[in-house]
């Protein structure tokens, strides 16, 4: 039988839900090898003539570089790094 005193007040219960729903609960990551995060960052490049390298980093996880023709370097590899960036919040690099 249920008792009066096991029954949550008036309240009680929305605010757990509201806890519930504050909470920011990471999503696990998928891990991709380094070629698959070379591969999507290429991708999101839309350029040719560019050589796109992923490896560990040990601040970041992972890190992209490029290696492409001195006039256009700079200004890639900072397309690069932004594009690593959104993919990082999704992607791990497998070790």
């Amino acid at each position: 039988m249920i008792e009066a005193a096991d029954l949550p007040r008036p309240g009680e219960a929305t605010d757990a839900i509201e806890r519930v729903k504050r909470r920011k609960v990471p999503l696990a990551k998928q891990q991709k090898t380094s070629a698959e995060l070379e591969d999507m960052v290429h991708q999101k490049l839309l350029i040719g003539g560019a050589y796109v390298s992923a490896r560990q980093d040990p601040l970041l996880g992972w890190r992209a570089t490029v290696i492409t023709a001195p006039k256009h370097a700079k200004a890639i590899q900072e397309r690069v790094a932004t594009v690593a960036a959104e993919l990082r919040k999704k992607f791990t690099l497998k070790a």
